[in-house]
């Protein structure tokens, strides 16, 4: 049972809203402890463009690759990554609502449930990856941290274009066609933000984090279904419209989309509304080291909000942390 399992480490207080609400909230990752959360993809863009460029003989020759086109390219791509990654060109809202593979991890406790006095909630991991279904807005997958495995994840990318102009006849190739490339190159980078996301410092490993990530964009949530009627072919985002909510196959409701407030910060987020499928959704409940709950605690809130508490293991924490 337990890799159908993903937990989800939170504060009593967040438990309690999470069992009595029925709901799982995905909220901007933006604002996560990690300030390098979508960006950390990019900072290996620069270093994989240059030497796929250089390696490549024949393309060097038909584009009279020197130390200033290779300046050059550089400089070109320091400002898409800058727009595109730092400063959200795109206006992309990537949301997410972050996992374990591990229910009882000393550094989960700490740093997510309330320094161990929170709960770990064991989620059906089936019913999640059914959000992958829905392609780009919706998706669960596993973080990758590996530096080697990231590396050949930008090579994929980038290769193919190195690839593609170096077959260009050379007698058709014009100082546009150099600039052609760098604007494709751009243009695949704006498209690796979309997988951003899955990848993240290897300091992070120890969480073996999974997440449920909902992309949306700005013109997503902008009120009137006649902007949306007259844009959307324009720009070629996705339909759904944020401001009402949608049910999906999984049994789950997206809710519209709202925001809190944190450390001086405005997060947007969307909850996910379990309550269709409640008694499949919880597989299990695990008590953090300092939490003074007890099991029968646990069930009076469970059965109270009419789940099946009989059917849910609820277990303390094997940690020795006080």
């Amino acid at each position: 049972m337990g890799s159908n399992i993903v937990y989800h480490y939170c504060s009593l207080d967040t438990f309690n809203l999470i069992i009595s609400n029925k709901t799982l909230r995905v909220s901007d990752i933006r604002k996560s402890n990690d300030s390098e959360e979508l960006k950390w993809i990019s900072n290996g863009i620069i270093d994989s463009v240059i030497k796929y460029v250089l390696s490549n003989n024949t393309f060097c020759e038909k584009y009279h690759i020197d130390n200033n086109k290779i300046s050059f390219i550089e400089s070109q791509l320091q400002r898409a990554i800058n727009a595109v990654f730092v400063n959200n060109s795109r206006t992309m809202i990537s949301l997410a609502c972050c996992f374990s593979e591990v229910g009882d991890l000393l550094s989960q406790w700490r740093g997510y449930a309330d320094d161990g006095n929170g709960i770990s909630i064991g989620i059906n991991k089936k019913i999640l990856e059914q959000l992958n279904t829905y392609k780009f807005a919706y998706q669960f997958y596993k973080i990758e941290y590996s530096n080697k495995k990231q590396q050949q994840f930008l090579n994929k990318h980038i290769s193919d274009i190195v690839t593609a102009y170096a077959q260009a006849n050379s007698d058709e190739i014009t100082d546009k066609t150099f600039s052609d490339f760098i604007m494709d190159l751009i243009l695949r980078m704006s498209t690796l933000l979309n997988d951003a996301p899955a990848f993240k410092n290897k300091c992070f490993s120890e969480e073996k984090e999974w997440r449920i990530c909902i992309k949306t964009f700005l013109y997503n949530i902008i009120n009137g279904s006649n902007f949306m009627e007259n844009t959307k072919e324009d720009i070629g985002y996705p339909e759904e419209d944020f401001n009402y909510s949608a049910q999906l196959s999984n049994g789950l409701i997206r809710y519209p989309i709202s925001f809190s407030t944190r450390c001086n910060k405005l997060v947007p987020y969307v909850d996910l509304n379990f309550e269709n499928i409640k008694n499949n959704f919880i597989k299990k409940i695990v008590i953090g080291p300092k939490c003074d709950v007890s099991v029968l605690d646990i069930q009076m809130l469970l059965a109270s909000k009419g789940y099946d508490f009989d059917k849910i293991p609820i277990i303390h924490s094997s940690c020795t942390y006080r």
